[in-house]
């Protein structure tokens, strides 16, 4: 299908607990073999906008 690519899959998880399980699930029932998922994750992030 991909013809031996490589496939990535980027999966922020800020604020994600409720939905994480069943994307992951979702991108595994694809059913590529050759996968690499990364979920970055923010801990102790405070975010401040200019205003």
């Amino acid at each position: 299908m991909f013809n031996g690519q490589k496939i990535v899959v980027v999966m922020p998880a800020y604020n994600a607990a409720r939905t994480l399980r069943r994307t992951y699930d979702e991108v595994m029932a694809q059913g590529i073999v050759d996968l690499v998922i990364v979920v970055p994750v923010v801990t102790g992030y405070t975010a401040s906008c200019g205003s």
